[in-house]
């Protein structure tokens, strides 16, 4: 059940992060970042699917990579259970 709620609650914010995107306050890249998180720490699919896609998108991690140090903790361990270089498979 909170598999269901995180997953649907996770593509929710991705949607309304992309929505948001363009505007010039970073509210969408937030709400993003919020949605992904939610995806990685209770779906194990999903996260297979961001590594996939950090692993086939180079110039996406370095830019993940430059900036995970200065995100809060909350929103630094979902990317750190991301990463495709790191043996966190659970």
């Amino acid at each position: 059940m909170f598999a269901i709620l995180g997953g649907a609650s996770a593509i929710l914010l991705i949607a309304i992060g992309a929505i948001l995107l363009p505007l010039p306050v970073p509210l969408g890249a937030i709400c993003m970042l919020m949605g992904i998180g939610i995806g990685v720490s209770t779906n194990p699919g999903f996260r297979k699917r961001v590594q996939a896609i950090r692993r086939a998108n180079p110039r996406l991690e370095a830019v993940i990579y430059r900036f995970k140090d200065y995100l809060p903790r909350i929103l630094r361990k979902p990317i750190q259970d991301s990463d495709p270089k790191a043996d966190n498979n659970r």
